[in-house]
């Protein structure tokens, strides 16, 4: 019965996870009370959670509707600060961003 409950606990976890990184959706479930070797499981063996469009689709919601081309540096470091301050790993930001940056 238990372990139901934590599943449940984690399904809506993922179900709300859309723009979270990993580490923060790990901090989420442990928060919950799950187990450690379930949120694992999920969080991290599992690959159901796509950090680079969650970036993506993040920094794309912080330009406002202008191209990510026209940003200049300090308004680039702004949103990868906020980023990493969301739980998202350096080199995926940096991906995304030399994605971005046609």
């Amino acid at each position: 019965h238990t372990r139901s409950m934590e599943v449940t606990g984690v399904q809506r976890v993922l179900f709300r996870s859309g723009k979270r990184s990993k580490k923060e959706i790990y901090f989420k479930l442990q928060q919950k009370g799950i187990s450690q070797e379930l949120i694992e499981e999920i969080v991290f063996n599992q690959g159901g959670i796509d950090e680079q469009e969650a970036i993506e689709s993040l920094t794309l919601k912080r330009l406002k509707g202008r191209e990510f081309t026209e940003l200049d540096r300090k308004e680039r470091d702004k949103i990868f600060a906020y980023l990493g301050r969301k739980g998202y790993e350096i080199s995926q930001i940096k991906k995304v961003f030399s994605k971005l940056d046609i």
